[in-house]
């Protein structure tokens, strides 16, 4: 099913809580902006809000246990820095339980907590366990077991878009999680290894931006360029901005392309863009690494300078969420008449069938047949190493189709310049294709606009 990721089509879930003396608790938000004085040895940290891809391990793969993968943006919380300990069990309930902690007794525990200091906590949720191991604020041990307040009758929410995402644990089956696990345990066993964080609902409001980069029922409108080249550092890595002078083009099946042209690629409309940014290479692996901390599968730090590739829509903009808090800078994907309008070389453009030639072995890393009719598959290769386009941009045919920000009616997302394994025909300026923004695979990557 295609998804429709429009604001007003997002699945809420809502955050139920579990059955306990004092449900109220788990529909409380602690109000303050900073963090509560440590009780008992207790101190919490603040997570901010958060978009990632939910039971998925950094590098790509299913986390051990899980169903499916899908996309959540987590609201800010609060966590304890570490998990409950003995001595602070002890300290509300009196004694610790005999064979270990059990979903039951974290959740008296908590109540108690709750009755004593007032603060509004709960277990953490599975994607705040996930969304606050991913940004640091917890760690967990390999051998231990951490509790969490969903059931594990998890249904897979597919390629839907959640926020807050909770199975209500209702029944006696729930979840507990390792930081590359997940299995079912009933909620009245104790067990030694299980261990439980403490967490509380913040009162902050989800930031605009995590909703913009998710919200496809508008565009994005650029920031207003200054029209300098930009070279932007990211760790010991550099990238190269480009400045593209706005100005009014045809776009589209326009004579040169019509030989090959598709019926998407019709009917020819009139765009008139401002001054924008664009990226004179594809994102890179050794890029990617530098904002994200990894590389997702087939990808490899030996070859740093290969155009970064198996990565979804959603992907892209976890990336572009990260490098904006990492530069302070509003990068984007283009939207899709800035980079059709790039890729044909702006104010300079002389015409071309390609970016940057009407021949696609002068400027393409892409397929080609020979004399007897034969695909010839070329080997990956670093960014620019064939010729740049008019404005001095890099395999803008070929290389690896490149997201864009721009959304269909049907709520799939749109690539575009072909890939190292398409035909040249396919890497033309005006050629595009639709996928589902959950669609990840070995020649999808992205280019930068600012």
């Amino acid at each position: 099913m295609k998804t429709r990721i429009l604001l007003a089509a997002l699945s809420l879930v809502l955050i139920t809580g579990c059955k306990s003396k004092q449900p109220a608790r788990t529909s409380l938000e602690y109000k303050e902006n900073t963090a509560p004085a440590p009780v008992e040895g207790v101190e919490f940290v603040k997570v901010p809000a958060r978009a990632f891809t939910f039971n998925e391990t950094q590098a790509g793969r299913l986390i051990d246990g899980a169903s499916a993968s899908f996309q959540v943006i987590q609201p800010a919380f609060w966590i304890s820095k570490e998990p409950v300990s003995a001595a602070t069990y002890e300290a509300f309930m009196g004694k610790l339980p005999k064979n270990g902690f059990s979903y039951d007794d974290a959740n008296l525990f908590l109540d108690k907590f709750y009755g004593k200091t007032a603060l509004p906590v709960l277990m953490p949720t599975e994607a705040m366990f996930e969304s606050a191991l991913l940004g640091g604020e917890i760690k967990a041990d390999t051998k231990l077991s951490y509790l969490v307040s969903d059931a594990w009758m998890e249904q897979p929410a597919g390629e839907q878009l959640c926020i807050a995402w909770e199975v209500p644990s209702e029944g006696s089956m729930v979840t507990a999680r390792s930081e590359f696990e997940k299995k079912a345990i009933e909620r009245f066993r104790s067990r030694g290894v299980n261990r439980f964080f403490i967490a509380m609902k913040s009162a902050d409001t989800l930031p605009e931006i995590l909703l913009e980069r998710f919200n496809t029922a508008t565009v994005e409108q650029p920031a207003p360029s200054d029209g300098k080249k930009e070279v932007v550092t990211v760790g010991d890595v550099h990238f190269t901005m480009i400045p593209v002078r706005g100005g009014t083009m045809v776009l589209g099946a326009t004579e040169e392309q019509t030989r090959y042209a598709e019926d998407d690629e019709n009917p020819l409309h009139e765009a008139t863009l401002q001054d924008f940014k664009i990226a004179q290479t594809e994102v890179t692996t050794e890029l990617w690494n530098a904002v994200m901390g990894y590389v997702p599968v087939g990808n490899h730090l030996s070859n740093p300078r290969r155009p970064l590739a198996n990565v979804s829509w959603f992907d892209a903009q976890e990336f572009l969420l990260r490098l904006r808090e990492l530069t302070g800078k509003p990068f984007r994907l283009p939207t899709e008449d800035e980079w059709e309008y790039a890729a044909r070389g702006g104010h300079r453009s002389l015409g071309y069938v390609f970016s940057g030639s009407n021949h696609s072995a002068d400027v393409a890393v892409c397929t080609t047949r020979n004399k007897d009719g034969e695909a010839v598959r070329p080997q990956p290769a670093d960014v620019a190493s064939k010729l740049p386009n008019e404005l001095g941009l890099y395999d803008m045919s070929g290389g690896v189709w490149e997201w864009v920000q721009g959304v269909s009616e049907d709520g799939s997302c749109i690539q575009r310049g072909g890939s190292r394994l398409s035909l040249n025909t396919a890497c033309r300026v005006s050629n595009k294709q639709r996928m589902a923004p959950t669609q990840k695979k070995d020649t999808f990557g992205l280019r930068l606009a600012l």
